[in-house]
């Protein structure tokens, strides 16, 4: 399945041609077409079979049920405490605001606070690079205020959890094992982000951890573990590891005091990769992805460990009864962590994010036209190009728009009866961070500059007859969030496009 935001195309000119003539905007959840308001079900048809998760803007990670989008935002609330307060925030990002409990006034030069009321709502910073200070101040009883980075629309693919209570880590049979039985598990220890953080810890110095069932696992397989862990009272440290037959195995080592990778290890594995995610307020997410070279039973173990032990995971004597406190825990297949899937009894399947096609009133001009498109990709696989947008005939034939690559390049490129003609960025994106791609295109050439880099150029030979715009996948989903997609129609070259991609 994909996301597809599927718009009728007309050829019809607009009125004032050098303003956009579409205009979604998934931060403000603002969206104009022909310069008029629009809500999001006026031109978007979303769908999404199954249930989502999100987090929200309290930080929150929440259930979103079928069908509806999730607008997800940042777990780190950058608020220090209740008190005014300054905060140097970057420039040219949208931001929501909740004071909990009272109200709160924000204030800063060029700061747009056009949708904030008294207590909740979004501001926008001016455009450019940098920090802008912007000052908060709470009136009333506020008990908690919330200044988090709203991220975009979430864009992934469909993924499984294959573990079984996944966040249930009581010691039954065919769930989760207490191996080789010094582990202790106290449930709803802790409540934090939206998840309820069991306490984990050892009860004997020797090597422990919990074992999740086994599941078979076809050679060439990339699995990613993940789980969510806090530190507690003593060892700080966590390990996550996918094993085959001992000693076939990935392992990842957190610091929970500062969220580092302390040790990553592998053994006829290939493909490892460890990352830690910050969540905010010392909780981590913790993840492990690696490629299994044997058809064999495999399973997900995690535990307590310190300092003493870190390059054998849970392997030795640990000098003190290590805990942490840990939740939601994932094991699915691919190379990246998806959203968090909760699971009880059985495995779930998110459903990948796609809306059907849905038919606009006239605002592309097919001749020429600039698209500006913000957002975030956290992964590229190898040979499979994740699609930012595209333009096309329903058909993979006839089609042009921008994809990304396993390097993190963005090409523009033009299918015409399948011929290819295809131009890409001479810079790359981070994965996982924003960035922002303006294209172009004339009678005869097609322009492509990706934050603010060179412009790359190359003749077209004449673009495919389109009917319908499609966001969010190609050859696959991007994975990541869009923030937001501008059409104008009329051509920008040189320094004038390089500048919309800043």
């Amino acid at each position: 399945m994909s996301l597809a935001l599927a718009l009728s195309l007309s050829g019809a000119t607009p009125p004032m041609a050098l303003r956009a003539s579409l205009e979604l905007d998934f931060l403000k959840q603002a969206f104009s077409m022909n310069r008029q308001s629009k809500n999001f079900a006026d031109i978007i048809t979303f769908s999404r079979p199954s249930a989502a998760t999100r987090v929200n803007p309290l930080g929150l990670i929440e259930t979103v049920a079928a069908n509806v989008p999730c607008i997800d935002h940042s777990p780190v609330n950058l608020a220090t405490g209740t008190g005014a307060q300054t905060l140097a925030l970057a420039k040219d990002r949208t931001y929501a605001i909740t004071a909990v409990g009272g109200t709160v006034a924000v204030a800063g030069a060029g700061v747009n606070v056009s949708q904030m009321g008294a207590a909740s709502g979004v501001i926008q910073t001016p455009a450019g690079s940098g920090t802008v200070d912007v000052t908060f101040t709470p009136g009333g009883s506020v008990t908690a205020l919330h200044v988090r980075e709203v991220l975009g629309l979430s864009v992934w693919e469909q993924r499984t959890n294959l573990l079984l209570k996944s966040n249930d880590f009581s010691f039954v049979v065919g769930f989760w094992n207490n191996c080789p039985g010094n582990i202790s598990v106290v449930l709803d220890a802790l409540q934090q982000s939206g998840l309820s953080l069991q306490a984990v810890a050892r009860t004997s110095n020797a090597s422990s951890y919990i074992g999740g069932p086994t599941l078979a696992a076809t050679a060439g397989t990339t699995f990613t573990a993940s789980i969510y862990a806090k530190a507690k009272s003593t060892g700080n440290y966590y390990a996550l590891r996918i094993i085959g037959g001992y000693p076939r195995r990935v392992d990842a080592v957190i610091n929970l005091l500062t969220g580092a990778i302390a040790y990553s290890g592998n053994t006829n594995f290939t493909g490892l990769t460890a990352a830690s995610i910050p969540m905010g307020n010392g909780l981590y997410r913790l993840i492990v992805s690696g490629v299994c070279q044997t058809s064999e039973n495999i399973n997900v173990q995690h535990g307590p460990l310190d300092a003493s032990i870190i390059s054998g995971a849970w392997e030795g004597s640990s000098a003190v009864m290590s805990d942490a406190y840990v939740g939601a825990c994932q094991l699915e297949v691919g190379a990246f962590a998806s959203p968090y899937i909760p699971t009880t009894t059985s495995q779930v399947t998110r459903a990948a994010d796609g809306p059907p096609s849905e038919t606009l009133t006239p605002w592309f001009k097919p001749e020429k036209g600039t698209v500006i498109w913000t957002g975030d990709v956290s992964a590229t696989p190898a040979g499979i190009w994740p699609g930012l947008f595209q333009f096309d005939d329903a058909s993979v034939a006839n089609r042009f728009g921008c994809y990304v690559d396993a390097n993190r390049y963005v090409t523009f490129a033009k299918r015409l009866s399948y011929a290819p003609v295809e131009v890409m960025t001479t810079n790359q994106f981070v994965a996982g961070q924003r960035f922002k791609v303006a294209v172009s295109w004339d009678a005869t050439n097609m322009y492509i500059s990706l934050n603010g880099g060179p412009v790359s150029t190359v003749a077209h030979g004449g673009l495919p007859a389109v009917s319908r715009l499609v966001h969010g996948k190609y050859d696959n989903m991007i994975n990541g969030r869009e923030a937001g997609f501008k059409y104008l129609p009329k051509s920008t070259v040189g320094t004038a496009l390089q500048a919309l991609s800043v």
